[in-house]
Protein backbone atom coordinates (compact mmCIF):
# COMPACT_ATOMS: atom_id res chain seq x y z
CA UNK A 1 0.00 0.00 0.00
CA UNK A 2 2.27 2.49 -1.60
CA UNK A 3 0.08 5.24 -1.05
CA UNK A 4 -0.76 4.99 3.18
CA UNK A 5 2.93 6.35 3.23
CA UNK A 6 1.51 9.84 1.61
CA UNK A 7 1.25 12.76 3.80
CA UNK A 8 -2.12 12.70 5.32
CA UNK A 9 -3.60 9.26 4.51
CA UNK A 10 -4.90 7.01 7.49
CA UNK A 11 -4.73 3.42 7.70
CA UNK A 12 -8.76 2.68 7.64
CA UNK A 13 -9.01 6.11 8.37
CA UNK A 14 -7.43 5.58 12.08
CA UNK A 15 -3.86 5.98 12.25
CA UNK A 16 -1.16 7.16 9.98
CA UNK A 17 1.47 4.66 8.38
CA UNK A 18 4.56 5.52 10.33
CA UNK A 19 2.52 5.34 13.51
CA UNK A 20 1.46 1.83 12.74
CA UNK A 21 5.14 0.95 11.98
CA UNK A 22 6.81 2.69 15.08
CA UNK A 23 4.02 0.56 17.47
CA UNK A 24 4.46 -2.89 15.55
CA UNK A 25 7.79 -2.56 15.62
CA UNK A 26 7.57 -1.72 19.80
CA UNK A 27 5.70 -4.19 20.20
CA UNK A 28 7.02 -7.22 18.18
CA UNK A 29 10.66 -6.08 20.43
CA UNK A 30 8.95 -6.06 23.45
CA UNK A 31 11.38 -8.44 25.78
CA UNK A 32 9.98 -11.40 28.12
CA UNK A 33 10.21 -14.81 27.54
CA UNK A 34 6.99 -16.99 27.02
CA UNK A 35 5.25 -18.28 29.53
CA UNK A 36 6.15 -15.97 32.43
CA UNK A 37 5.48 -17.25 35.44
CA UNK A 38 4.75 -16.22 38.67
CA UNK A 39 8.06 -18.32 39.51
CA UNK A 40 10.07 -16.01 37.54
CA UNK A 41 10.12 -12.84 39.12
CA UNK A 42 12.99 -11.01 37.23
CA UNK A 43 11.09 -11.40 33.71
CA UNK A 44 7.73 -10.73 35.08
CA UNK A 45 9.14 -7.50 36.21
CA UNK A 46 10.88 -6.08 32.97
CA UNK A 47 8.10 -7.04 30.87
CA UNK A 48 5.69 -5.44 33.45
CA UNK A 49 7.71 -2.44 33.21
CA UNK A 50 8.25 -2.98 29.21
CA UNK A 51 4.55 -3.07 28.24
CA UNK A 52 4.13 0.03 31.03
CA UNK A 53 6.23 1.79 28.77
CA UNK A 54 4.46 0.43 25.56
CA UNK A 55 1.28 1.55 26.25
CA UNK A 56 2.13 5.38 27.54
CA UNK A 57 3.58 5.30 24.44
CA UNK A 58 0.96 4.33 22.55
CA UNK A 59 -2.31 4.84 24.69
CA UNK A 60 -4.18 6.30 21.79
CA UNK A 61 -3.59 2.91 19.76
CA UNK A 62 -4.14 0.25 22.44
CA UNK A 63 -6.52 2.20 24.78
CA UNK A 64 -6.77 0.68 28.19
CA UNK A 65 -7.34 -2.96 26.33
CA UNK A 66 -5.77 -5.99 28.41
CA UNK A 67 -4.87 -7.70 24.92
CA UNK A 68 -1.84 -5.96 24.72
CA UNK A 69 -0.32 -7.83 27.86
CA UNK A 70 -1.29 -11.64 26.01
CA UNK A 71 2.45 -12.85 25.27
CA UNK A 72 1.35 -15.39 22.62
CA UNK A 73 -0.55 -12.47 20.57
CA UNK A 74 3.41 -10.60 20.73
CA UNK A 75 4.63 -13.72 19.33
CA UNK A 76 1.45 -14.15 16.74
CA UNK A 77 3.13 -11.05 15.25
CA UNK A 78 7.04 -11.86 15.73
CA UNK A 79 5.13 -14.99 13.50
CA UNK A 80 3.66 -13.23 10.99
CA UNK A 81 7.27 -11.22 10.84
CA UNK A 82 9.37 -13.99 10.01
CA UNK A 83 7.15 -15.61 7.92
CA UNK A 84 7.87 -15.99 3.90
CA UNK A 85 5.09 -17.60 3.06
CA UNK A 86 2.23 -14.84 2.08
CA UNK A 87 -1.04 -17.41 2.86
CA UNK A 88 0.33 -17.75 6.68
CA UNK A 89 1.54 -14.28 7.11
CA UNK A 90 -2.21 -13.19 6.06
CA UNK A 91 -3.69 -16.09 8.00
CA UNK A 92 -1.86 -14.60 11.07
CA UNK A 93 -2.50 -10.96 10.70
CA UNK A 94 -6.08 -12.11 10.90
CA UNK A 95 -6.13 -14.11 13.63
CA UNK A 96 -4.57 -11.56 15.29
CA UNK A 97 -7.03 -9.10 14.68
CA UNK A 98 -9.93 -11.35 15.11
CA UNK A 99 -8.22 -12.78 18.52
CA UNK A 100 -7.36 -8.98 19.90
CA UNK A 101 -11.72 -7.62 19.24
CA UNK A 102 -12.99 -10.57 20.73
CA UNK A 103 -10.37 -10.10 24.17
CA UNK A 104 -11.36 -6.52 23.89
CA UNK A 105 -14.94 -7.12 23.45
CA UNK A 106 -15.32 -10.25 26.14
CA UNK A 107 -13.68 -8.27 28.87
CA UNK A 108 -16.62 -6.30 29.33
CA UNK A 109 -18.47 -9.24 29.41
CA UNK A 110 -19.75 -11.17 32.22
CA UNK A 111 -19.37 -15.31 32.60
CA UNK A 112 -22.80 -16.22 32.07
CA UNK A 113 -22.71 -13.88 28.60
CA UNK A 114 -19.10 -15.55 27.60
CA UNK A 115 -21.16 -19.03 28.19
CA UNK A 116 -24.08 -18.25 26.14
CA UNK A 117 -22.01 -16.69 23.23
CA UNK A 118 -19.43 -19.29 23.26
CA UNK A 119 -22.55 -22.15 22.55
CA UNK A 120 -25.10 -19.91 21.01
CA UNK A 121 -26.07 -21.96 17.31
CA UNK A 122 -26.65 -18.88 15.44
CA UNK A 123 -24.01 -16.57 13.20
CA UNK A 124 -26.05 -13.33 13.62
CA UNK A 125 -24.20 -12.30 16.95
CA UNK A 126 -21.92 -9.75 17.43
CA UNK A 127 -18.34 -12.26 17.30
CA UNK A 128 -19.43 -12.29 13.36
CA UNK A 129 -20.02 -9.27 12.77
CA UNK A 130 -16.78 -6.53 12.11
CA UNK A 131 -15.24 -4.85 15.17
CA UNK A 132 -15.67 -1.09 14.56
CA UNK A 133 -12.27 0.21 13.72
CA UNK A 134 -9.85 0.70 16.41
CA UNK A 135 -5.56 1.75 15.71
CA UNK A 136 -4.43 -1.38 16.69
CA UNK A 137 -6.68 -3.06 13.97
CA UNK A 138 -5.34 -0.54 11.61
CA UNK A 139 -1.67 -1.29 12.54
CA UNK A 140 -2.43 -4.44 12.38
CA UNK A 141 -4.02 -3.74 8.72
CA UNK A 142 -1.18 -2.20 7.61
CA UNK A 143 1.11 -4.70 8.29
CA UNK A 144 -1.10 -7.56 6.67
CA UNK A 145 -0.27 -5.38 3.44
CA UNK A 146 3.17 -4.32 4.01
CA UNK A 147 4.31 -7.61 5.87
CA UNK A 148 7.17 -7.89 3.03
CA UNK A 149 9.03 -5.23 3.97
CA UNK A 150 8.96 -7.09 7.69
CA UNK A 151 12.49 -7.80 8.62
CA UNK A 152 14.72 -9.46 11.69
CA UNK A 153 18.22 -8.03 11.99
CA UNK A 154 20.55 -10.18 10.37
CA UNK A 155 22.94 -9.83 13.50
CA UNK A 156 22.26 -12.25 16.05
CA UNK A 157 22.76 -10.00 18.66
CA UNK A 158 20.44 -7.64 17.88
CA UNK A 159 18.42 -6.99 21.15
CA UNK A 160 15.86 -5.63 19.39
CA UNK A 161 15.86 -7.53 15.51
CA UNK A 162 12.29 -6.46 14.37
CA UNK A 163 12.37 -3.90 11.79
CA UNK A 164 10.83 -2.25 8.45
CA UNK A 165 13.20 -1.92 5.89
CA UNK A 166 14.10 1.74 4.59
CA UNK A 167 15.65 0.36 0.92
CA UNK A 168 15.43 -2.90 -1.09
CA UNK A 169 18.34 -5.35 0.50
CA UNK A 170 18.73 -3.49 3.98
CA UNK A 171 19.50 -6.46 6.10
CA UNK A 172 20.55 -4.67 9.14
CA UNK A 173 17.74 -2.44 11.46
CA UNK A 174 20.58 0.44 11.85
CA UNK A 175 24.09 0.82 10.73
CA UNK A 176 25.52 -0.44 14.34
CA UNK A 177 24.47 -3.28 13.56
CA UNK A 178 25.55 -3.76 10.39
CA UNK A 179 29.59 -2.59 11.53
CA UNK A 180 30.37 -6.53 12.57
CA UNK A 181 29.31 -8.08 8.89
CA UNK A 182 31.21 -5.05 7.56
CA UNK A 183 34.49 -5.58 9.59
CA UNK A 184 34.17 -9.66 8.14
CA UNK A 185 33.70 -8.58 4.55
CA UNK A 186 36.63 -6.51 4.41
CA UNK A 187 38.91 -8.51 6.61
CA UNK A 188 37.95 -11.81 4.13
CA UNK A 189 38.03 -9.09 1.09
CA UNK A 190 42.08 -7.88 3.00
CA UNK A 191 43.04 -11.49 3.51
CA UNK A 192 41.54 -12.79 -0.26
CA UNK A 193 43.48 -10.33 -1.64
CA UNK A 194 46.79 -10.44 0.42
CA UNK A 195 46.95 -14.10 -0.38
CA UNK A 196 46.68 -12.88 -4.04
CA UNK A 197 49.38 -10.79 -3.96
CA UNK A 198 51.73 -12.49 -2.45
CA UNK A 199 51.47 -15.39 -4.88
CA UNK A 200 51.42 -12.20 -7.77
CA UNK A 201 55.11 -11.74 -5.78
CA UNK A 202 56.66 -15.33 -6.21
Amino acid sequence: MKSSHKRGIQILGAISARRAEEFLTDWANTPGPWPLTVMDQDSLARFAKSQKLLRDGYAKIVGDSPALGHLWLRDMLRRAWETSDPREREWLCFRLRDTYAAIVRRQEMSVEERRKEDIAADVTGPRYLAPRITPFEAAVFHFQHQGTRARRCANAECSLPYFFVGKKGQRFCSPACALPAQRESKRKWWNENRAKRRRANL
